[in-house]
C-alpha cells in the first residue's frame, strides 16, 4: 500500500514537471466527489510547487469556469457524471482508475487508446 502511494506520488511529480512549463503562476482545479477521497498528499505537492489549489466538488462543475485554471486534477474516485468533467478540454492530470473509457483515455481493460 505504501509502495503504491509512493509510485502514485512519483508519477504525479513527473507529470507536474512536464506541465509546470505551462503552469507558471497557476491555479489548479482539484475535482472531487467525496471529501474523504481528497488526497492531501497531492495538494501538498501542488503547494510545494507554489501552485494554488481550488477544490471543486463534482456537483459544482457545471457552474465553474475552468478556463481560469491552468491545470485540472482528477483523483481516483467514482464520479456520478464523469463525462461532464472536461478532461479533454483543458490540461489535466488524471489519476483515475474508474473512468478512463468514458473520457476516451483507455479502453475497458485499461489500455491506452
Amino acid at each position: 500500500m505504501v509502495k503504491e502511494k509512493r509510485s502514485k506520488l512519483f508519477l504525479i511529480l513527473i507529470l507536474l514537471i512536464f506541465v509546470t512549463g505551462t503552469v507558471s503562476a497557476a491555479d489548479v482545479a482539484y475535482i472531487y466527489n467525496k471529501n474523504f477521497k481528497i488526497d492531501n498528499n497531492i495538494i501538498n505537492v501542488f503547494k510545494e510547487l507554489n501552485l494554488t489549489v481550488d477544490k471543486i466538488q463534482e456537483s459544482k462543475i457545471f457552474s465553474t469556469n475552468f478556463s481560469k485554471y491552468k491545470l485540472l486534477f482528477v483523483g481516483d474516485e467514482r464520479f456520478t457524471e464523469p463525462k461532464k468533467i472536461p478532461v479533454n478540454k483543458y490540461p489535466t492530470i488524471v489519476t483515475n482508475y474508474y473512468h478512463g473509457p468514458e473520457w476516451g483515455l483507455t479502453d475497458a481493460d485499461g489500455y491506452l487508446n
